[in-house]
């Protein structure tokens, strides 16, 4: 009787110490959400359970909290790995090669468990690095990398809307219609942040522009719009508003209308997309 419970503790400490090595440390880090007053937040030391696109699970000091995507405003790792710092730097100044170098020797080093969304992170920065200087082959490669890491990524909605916006670059309207009509209902079902399924909606509108179906897309767009608190994403359909207004032959109308837009422009850099779409 005693061999046999030696031998029930042995196996159920063997057990316990299995599962504690395998037992993964979460990160921890800064979030910034918007309470339920509609004010930002900032919570400093939270334990980072997990970060999808449709939600984040944390613990703060007061217990778990799972906050929407819809409610979060951004998430800062503490303690990033070596080198983490400089890549992301380099990105944000546009040297995009620097940040590529960065993020390469980045995936190439034995980051620690706690530090894994590090990786997560460098296969979107590199991504959209080889994107911006025109290595298009090498970004589809980051793009697959990071769904293979992530599924569900807090990163693949831009991936997922760029990619459905080439199609639309590449003048390949009925597929880009098509495209951002299954991005909108994916963003829908899977419990993306409006932003998403607004910006896909607005891409199936100018879609629609492209293909000369001026009443589905004004039928579409009076949709999208009624839905949309959002001033940045207010301002994106009131630029393909004035597209509309082109489409449909109301030139004087359509010149005035963008004039408007460029006149509230206080900060080009902050409003590319209205910017741009105005100017143009």
């Amino acid at each position: 009787m005693r061999i046999a419970a030696r031998s029930i503790i042995i196996v159920s400490l063997l057990a316990v110490l299995s599962g504690l090595a395998f037992a993964q440390p979460k990160p921890r880090g800064t979030i910034v959400i918007v309470n339920s007053r509609g004010e930002q937040k900032e919570e400093s030391g939270v334990t980072i359970n997990e970060y999808t696109w449709s939600a984040l699970d944390v613990k703060l000091r007061t217990g778990q909290r799972r906050f929407d995507a819809n409610d979060i405003v951004s998430v800062e790792y503490d303690r990033p790995p070596t080198g983490y710092e400089d890549a992301r730097l380099a990105f944000r100044n546009g040297d995009h090669r620097g940040a590529i170098e960065g993020f390469l020797t980045l995936l190439e080093s034995d980051l620690k468990d706690s530090q894994a969304w590090a990786a997560e992170q460098a296969h979107y920065y590199l991504w959209a690095s080889y994107r911006r200087i025109g290595a298009f082959d090498d970004s589809v490669k980051e793009a697959a990398a990071l769904r293979a890491l992530a599924p569900k990524s807090p990163y693949l909605p831009e991936i997922i809307l760029q990619e459905t916006e080439d199609l639309y670059g590449l003048g390949d309207f009925a597929g880009a219609e098509q495209a951002f009509a299954g991005v909108s209902d994916q963003a829908k079902t899977q419990n993306w942040a409006t932003r998403h399924k607004v910006v896909a909606d607005l891409g199936r509108v100018r879609a629609l522009i492209a293909q000369k179906k001026t009443a589905d897309a004004t039928a579409h767009l009076g949709q999208v719009s009624g839905s949309i608190a959002n001033e940045e994403l207010r301002q994106r359909a009131l630029v393909v508003t004035g597209e509309l207004m082109v489409a449909s032959g109301k030139i004087d109308e359509a010149r005035r209308h963008y004039q408007q837009l460029l006149d509230g422009v206080k900060d080009w850099k902050a409003q590319p997309f209205v910017f741009a779409g105005a100017a143009n």
